[in-house]
């Protein structure tokens, strides 16, 4: 069977890569078995109940009762998986739903749902009542009995003429209902965004799978050669743009100068080619601002630095778009990296300062913790003191540094660097002082020496722009994060 939902080419739709319902969903090498958990799991079941056979209640849990019905399912569509569901199983029970039921075609919205329809106008539909409170068993895009009561138990509750149909006057109050309700962060949490390579999926995955947490993204898109002229980078705009969209998640793509270039702030003309370039592509593009992420820059370009963010503010204020602005922290006044970036100017004319809170140790230097507890501290003071609190974005970092005794630091993020831990059956410990993991292990008489952040860490400097009333919190990067990150920010308040 071939292809007929490639998940890159779909996730611009309202739902995501999960929900596609006409392909096979696991890769080549992905078969779920007795154990397994989570909403494919779930989704198999509800197909499995919607053409008559009997995995057990819709649980997301994958028991010997789904196994046997999936055993019975492969014998009558003469399969050998033997109770696995692997790519060829999911291919035909999306082929089996296919026979089944009839085609939804149409937006949501525009037409009327009814039982015994499917497509993704249904899954969209299951989605926002699942989301409302209302179950309708697993998302799996068929009209059946579950989302036909959970259709009726909202029509009677936003004293709807009751039919068990989704036709316009439902979907309306539906999203209405979903406005008031969604889970919209109190406060702003940008996500920085990366995709290195087509085909790389980790922040779009992370940022479907909390998108009700997530303000803003910051995707990597651009850079300036230093002839003024625009270099574009990642992958996938228009999609992301659409996600986003159709999310409430404002857009502000990351703007770095490459090579380290200072033409782009230090000569005047290539400043406000750059300038006008930047605001006819938020007008083309929809973008909600840029984040400006110039590193790496001289003290002599201070000035430069001033003016190109004064430049881009005043253009892009007149047509509603805002400028994120990334700096280095600093302590004291004095810091040369952080030289060019005066805290006094950019505070006043950028809508908002994402303090780079991390790499206090990296690559090139000691061992030691990433983002020290005492020195974010002190770093947030000394930006207290040159800029409204509502206006700094405290930086996270999700990984972490190895150092090995032979000099060489290999870079891990939150998940892979506790996998590490346990591969090397070594104990992590907690720093009280910086608030932070570190382990140590000797791998072929070579000693290691580990510091990382993960969600509990997190949990701390969350606290902390929570009691100095900072402006939102920024985290590089989407998909490298440990899933216990998204519990602090939900547990503090963000």
């Amino acid at each position: 069977m071939p292809e007929l939902c490639n998940p890159r080419l779909t996730w611009g739709l309202t739902l995501t890569a999960a929900l596609c319902l006409t392909a096979p969903q696991v890769s080549a090498s992905t078969v779920l078995t007795v154990g397994a958990k989570g909403s494919e799991v779930a989704r198999i079941q509800q197909q499995l109940v919607d053409l008559g056979y009997h995995p057990g209640p819709v649980t997301g849990g994958f028991t010997e009762q789904t196994r046997q019905a999936v055993e019975v399912f492969q014998r009558a569509h003469h399969l050998s998986d033997h109770g696995g569901v692997g790519p060829r199983t999911q291919s035909l029970l999306a082929a089996a739903i296919a026979a089944r039921y009839r085609p939804a075609a149409g937006k949501l919205g525009r037409i009327i749902l009814q039982p015994g329809q499917f497509g993704k106008p249904v899954a969209v539909l299951q989605q926002d009542l699942q989301t409302l409170g209302y179950p309708v068993g697993g998302i799996d895009g068929v009209f059946n009995r579950p989302t036909e009561r959970a259709v009726v138990s909202f029509q009677q509750r936003a004293h709807l003429n009751v039919t068990g149909q989704a036709g316009k006057v439902t979907v309306q109050a539906i999203r209405a209902a979903l406005s008031r309700s969604a889970p919209a962060p109190p406060r702003f949490v940008l996500g920085f965004y990366t995709q290195y390579s087509p085909s790389s999926t980790a922040s779009q995955n992370s940022l479907a799978a909390h998108v009700h947490q997530i303000s803003a993204i910051s995707p990597l898109w651009y850079s300036f050669r230093a002839d003024g002229s625009l270099h574009a980078l990642g992958y996938h705009y228009a999609s992301v743009c659409r996600y986003a969209a159709a999310h409430h998640v404002a857009v502000y793509p990351v703007v770095i100068n490459g090579f380290s270039n200072q033409q782009v702030v230090e000569n005047p003309a290539i400043r406000q080619q750059v300038v006008t370039q930047l605001r006819g592509l938020a007008l083309q593009d929809g973008y909600a601002g840029y984040n400006i992420d110039f590193e790496g820059l001289n003290p002599s370009a201070r000035q430069g630095m001033n003016a190109l963010v004064i430049a881009l503010a005043r253009a892009l204020k007149p047509i509603g778009r805002e400028i994120v602005v990334d700096v280095p922290p600093k302590t004291t006044p004095n810091n040369q990296y952080a030289m060019p970036y005066d805290f006094g100017v950019l505070g006043r004319y950028a809508n908002q300062i994402v303090l780079m809170t991390y790499d206090y140790h990296s690559v090139g230097t000691p061992p030691g913790p990433v983002a020290p507890f005492p020195w974010m501290v002190a770093s947030v003071r000394y930006a207290l003191s040159r800029m409204p609190a509502k206006k700094i974005v405290l930086g996270l970092a999700a990984y972490g540094y190895d150092w090995s005794s032979t000099g060489h630091t290999t870079e891990y993020h939150d998940r892979a660097v506790e996998a590490l831990a346990r591969r090397e059956g070594v104990r992590v410990r907690w720093n009280a002082v910086n608030r932070e993991f570190t382990f140590q292990y000797v791998q072929q008489g070579i000693r290691h020496v580990v510091w990382f952040e993960n969600g509990f860490s997190d949990r701390f400097r969350l606290q902390l722009a929570r009691q100095d009333h900072l402006g939102g919190v920024a985290l590089w990067r989407l998909g490298d994060e440990n899933p216990r990150f998204w519990q602090s920010v939900r547990q503090t308040g963000w």
